[in-house]
């Protein structure tokens, strides 16, 4: 279930049409109409004051897909972040190989102006 029990109640009582909402919070819990009609009981609602007008014949409820897997979730972020942290390692690399090369550079430009006599080391 995606809410609480508490967070079904005021969900329901706090609609318009509080009979219309039992089988729209139950689909987007992924229960059946029973069920939110039995958190109902326990949380001390009378189902037969409730305000509104049950759902014509015919009216479908869709069928909830099944919850995500949250080991699988975890298992594919896990594995994304790996692939990011190994991306920005390279990227620090060729960073820290390029500043390599750049300070060389600097230096070979510096002795030629020193006339050789720089201290830095490459």
């Amino acid at each position: 279930m995606q809410m609480t029990e508490s967070e079904i109640k005021a969900n329901i009582l706090q609609a318009k049409d509080q009979i219309a909402q039992i089988p729209i919070c139950a689909q987007l819990n992924g229960v059946g109409v029973e069920k939110i009609k039995e958190i109902l009981k326990r949380q001390g609602v009378d189902l037969r004051t409730l305000k509104g007008t049950a759902p014509k014949r015919g009216w479908k409820v869709i069928p909830a897909e099944p919850a995500p897997d949250p080991v699988q979730d975890n298992e594919k972020i896990i594995l994304q972040l790996f692939n990011r942290v190994n991306e920005l390692t390279a990227q620090r690399e060729a960073i820290n190989a390029e500043l390599l090369t750049i300070k060389a550079e600097l230096i070979k430009m510096v002795s030629a102006i020193d006339g050789g006599e720089s201290n830095e080391k490459p």
